[in-house]
């Protein structure tokens, strides 16, 4: 037998829609109580894409850390959420063509979003990275990884 593997498995998820969702499982949500006032109706609608009942598959991706290989695999939808992420961290812009896609997707405002949340994240990493900043391994927020 060859050594263990280690292979990474990152699932990303988004809420559904509301409307979406089966009307059972919608008062299943919020109708159980825990929905009291509109703070903790919204509470509820925000974490959507957390709950394996209610997120959608987006994105998952594989690394299996010995062969430092990895692997992406999307729904058809958000390939063009990927190229935009690989262009802006490789090439620090978005080409015309994915920009034209994702323009015929999503309003302004939304496109401002998605390019600052992933600029956001890549300097994020860019900073802890160029500042050497040591990951402290009894962080609990590291458990299991």
């Amino acid at each position: 037998m060859g050594q263990p593997a280690t292979l990474v498995i990152d699932i990303e998820t988004v809420g559904q829609d509301l409307d979406t969702i089966s009307a059972r499982a919608r008062e299943i949500l919020l109708d159980s109580g825990t929905a009291g006032t509109e703070e903790d109706r919204q509470k509820i609608l925000d974490g959507l894409g957390l709950d394996p009942c209610t997120g959608r598959i987006i994105c998952i991706g594989l690394h299996w850390m010995e062969l430092d290989r990895s692997r992406v695999y999307c729904q058809d939808e958000e390939r063009e959420l990927l190229a935009m992420t690989d262009e802006l961290t490789d090439e620090l812009d978005v080409s015309d063509e994915t920009w034209a896609a994702l323009a015929a997707r999503y309003e302004p405002g939304e496109l401002v979003e998605l390019v600052l949340t992933c600029t956001y994240y890549s300097c994020v990493s860019r900073t802890l990275r160029a500042l050497r900043l040591p990951v402290d391994p009894d962080d609990p927020a590291l458990a299991g990884f």
